[in-house]
């Protein structure tokens, strides 16, 4: 697995994008690296493109995700949004740390379509989440 930060200055969101297979030992990593790089651009959104790759958590090891980024520091003002395929054969198990993360108190959200996230951010009251 490995994964690329740049940061969309226009927008002010930091974009990681992720090949290969996610599994649970490069999450936290991974999650550290975003987190400099948000602090580095001064910025509290976050989009997580995982269209191309695959995810090797399992059901448990999903479910501990937002325990994760608790303790790695990730705040309740960040905002992320998640890209993945509807064709992904885990994307059920990314909708499930949805509903698991807003539990919490994280406004972390799904989407299918990476412009879709990306009007999240640009304007929040344009895009209706259904």
């Amino acid at each position: 697995m490995r994964f690329e930060l740049d940061y969309l200055q226009e927008h002010g969101v930091t974009r990681l994008q992720v090949y290969g297979v996610l599994n649970h030992e490069a999450y936290q990593p991974m999650i550290m690296a975003a987190l400099a790089d948000m602090q580095v651009h001064g910025t509290a959104q976050l989009i997580v493109d995982l269209r191309h790759a695959s995810l090797g958590m399992s059901m448990q090891e999903t479910v501990s995700l937002p325990e994760i980024n608790q303790a790695l520091g990730v705040s309740l003002e960040q905002k992320v949004a998640i890209v993945i395929t509807e064709a992904n054969p885990k994307v059920n198990g990314v909708r499930l740390y949805e509903i698991l993360a807003a539990h919490r108190g994280y406004d972390h959200k799904l989407f299918t379509r990476y412009p879709a996230a990306l009007l999240w951010f640009i304007d929040r009251e344009l895009y209706q989440v259904t």
